[in-house]
């Protein structure tokens, strides 16, 4: 049984185009040979998803692509179909869509015109009588006209006399949530009050301040910002496919209001007008005893992290090592009045030296991805012993997930 329904393009190549399908199969890639919608971008697969038509429903499946197709922020697995339902989103790799029931209104309406306008075809039958006759009548024209006339102003009066109706979820952007929040905040097919940003509020009980918070739905870098106290610190981690959890951010001192009301924004850069899907939950923050001020020793080791990120391209663990040796300067030398010259240049070369190591991580996960993809598993244990080595601590969330992958990939070899 086939089904009508339109796919429109929300973020990708050829943003707002729609393509319509009155078939039980539709097959998605970026061959043109082989799929009957063909998205033009890198991370779409030469055949990525379907969508099947089965007994009235609608499915979505993969097709073991390389990066992946998500719905509701979750990542589809294996032969795992998922039912579309209107206006529902799904992501291919990059690109954003969104699938549209298609109803037989247009028939329906065509119908009712022919039937409405069969009285005045020359040469058809028209039954002649009193009703009609009755309907000709110029006094009984006007009469009805007034009568008419008198209802639509009363009915008119009804509506813009009655208060406004709030129709959909009341937009929580703006109201602030004073952490600890253990709930769920953002914008997904279920939680619908914050599509823009959430708002925290908390006390500094001391000027080294961790924020531990888990987060979702993040596909691309810069979506959501971090900003405390008007001052953008941070983009939050990418978290695609699965939950980034426990992620720990450090509240630089400089922008913190001490034993005041401080506010933390997760704001989405992309909505509004977007509908881009994002959730942060289970915020608190940890106050951290103040270290000793030892400008001197946080001058020794910013010397040390500028050595080994100038090497970086002598061994990947360079750039780990240097945010180490950048993250020890700061705390050393946060806490000197006056503050150090050489602490602003700490600060800056630690969030680049972070910057470049997510860089480089993404690539390595990019590549084990493509592995899988070509069953080059050989290769794949290869990438992963390098994320390993790229990302020693053993309590990183990073660390830990190719571990994880490392583990399987061998345990499947045996």
């Amino acid at each position: 049984m086939s089904a009508r329904f339109s796919i429109v393009i929300v973020k990708g190549p050829s943003v707002g185009e729609t393509y319509s399908f009155d078939q039980t199969i539709v097959s998605i890639g970026r061959t043109a040979a082989e799929n009957d919608l063909v998205l033009n971008d890198r991370s779409i697969s030469g055949k990525h998803a379907r969508i099947t038509a089965e007994r009235g429903k609608v499915y979505l499946q993969d097709l073991r692509s390389t990066n992946g197709t998500y719905y509701d922020g979750e990542t589809l697995q294996d032969d795992e179909k998922i039912r579309l339902e209107h206006r529902d989103e799904f992501s291919l790799g990059k690109v954003v869509l969104e699938y549209l029931e298609l109803k037989d209104a247009e028939t329906d309406s065509a119908d009712r015109d022919a039937k409405e306008d069969y009285g005045s075809i020359p040469g058809t039958k028209v039954e002649t009588g009193e009703k009609i006759s009755l309907f000709k009548r110029k006094p009984f024209r006007i009469i009805l006209t007034l009568f008419i006339l008198f209802f639509g102003i009363l009915f008119a009066w009804k509506i813009f006399d009655e208060p406004e109706m709030i129709t959909g979820p009341k937009d929580l952007s703006e109201q602030p949530v004073v952490l600890p929040a253990k709930g769920s905040y953002g914008y997904t097919k279920t939680i619908l009050t914050r599509p823009d940003k959430a708002v925290f509020k908390f006390t500094a009980k001391s000027e080294r301040i961790d924020l531990v918070y888990d987060i979702g739905g993040i596909d691309s870098d810069g979506e959501v910002s971090i900003i405390l106290n008007g001052t953008k610190i941070a983009n939050a981690p990418l978290a695609s496919g699965k939950w980034v959890k426990g992620a720990v951010l450090h509240l630089p001192f400089k922008h913190l209001i001490k034993n005041g009301e401080n506010t933390m924004v997760f704001d989405n850069t992309k909505n509004p007008p977007g509908k881009e899907r994002w959730v942060v939950k289970n915020l608190y923050i940890e106050f951290l005893q103040p270290e000793t001020c030892d400008a001197k020793e946080g001058k020794r080791l910013f010397s040390l992290g500028e050595e080994l990120f100038h090497e970086k391209t002598v061994s990947d663990i360079n750039i780990y090592l240097a945010c180490q040796y950048y993250k020890e300067a700061v705390s050393f030398s946060e806490e000197c009045r006056p503050r150090p010259e050489f602490l602003t240049k700490a600060e800056k070369q630690l969030f680049k030296a972070l910057k470049e190591l997510e860089s480089r991580y993404k690539d390595l996960k990019f590549a084990y991805a493509k592995s899988m993809k070509l069953g080059n598993k050989i290769r794949a244990e290869v990438i992963l012993k390098e994320m390993l080595r790229l990302i020693p601590d053993k309590k990183d969330l990073r660390h830990i997930d190719a571990k994880a992958n490392l583990k399987k990939l061998t345990e499947r070899r045996k």
